[in-house]
């Protein structure tokens, strides 16, 4: 059987793949680079165009206002989401609601990282926080490929240490010491 694929994102490209196995498969983008890319590919696997692959998580940079720079090996929470509202006057005809943006929102960002020696930094910046006084930072994060340079970077605003976790080790253990802190803000936005 003959089948044409339109766009070879990951969802067309999948497809693509999956039907290639039992039928003649044809896929086409509007990217004629990313074309020509799979067709070298196809033909005999050997020219892989490094622009057309995914970022790899490496690992991630991250520096905060009067702390400095600490490498991490993991960030979560970089999210953004507006809260939904939803109306309905009397008179709309049908049964549904409209919904409309509302407050724009974030959640609190988790970094993981490994325990050095007389790295007090963030403890130190963890003691500053009391009872409705904190010490707010900006703080920009940054996914670094393999050589170290920036690959994308999200900024913080108004961060502050919430929380501090130890990750536990036993005798005997051959892994690195770990550390998690959780830092809450009051918006991320990529730069």
């Amino acid at each position: 059987m003959k089948i044409a694929i339109a766009g070879t994102g990951y969802v067309g490209l999948s497809m693509a793949i999956l039907l290639s196995q039992h039928n003649e498969v044809v896929a086409v983008d509007i990217v004629p680079e990313k074309v020509e890319n799979y067709n070298i590919m196809a033909e005999n696997g050997s020219v892989q165009n490094v622009t057309a692959l995914p970022v790899s998580e490496y690992h991630f940079s991250v520096e905060i206002s009067g702390i400095g720079k600490i490498s991490c090996k993991e960030v979560s929470g970089l999210d953004i989401e507006f809260d939904a509202i939803e109306y309905r006057s009397g008179d709309m005809p049908g049964f549904t609601k409209i919904k409309m943006p509302g407050l724009r929102k974030s959640g609190d960002v988790t970094l993981k990282k490994a325990v050095f020696k007389d790295d007090k930094g963030l403890m130190d910046w963890f003691d500053t926080v009391n009872m409705g006084t904190i010490k707010r930072a900006d703080a920009t994060v940054k996914l670094l490929d393999e050589e170290g340079f920036p690959v994308q970077s999200w900024k913080l605003t108004n961060a502050w240490p919430k929380k501090y976790t130890a990750v536990g080790s036993r005798t005997g253990d051959t892994g690195i010491s770990m550390e998690t802190i959780v830092l809450a803000h009051e918006g991320v936005r990529p730069v």
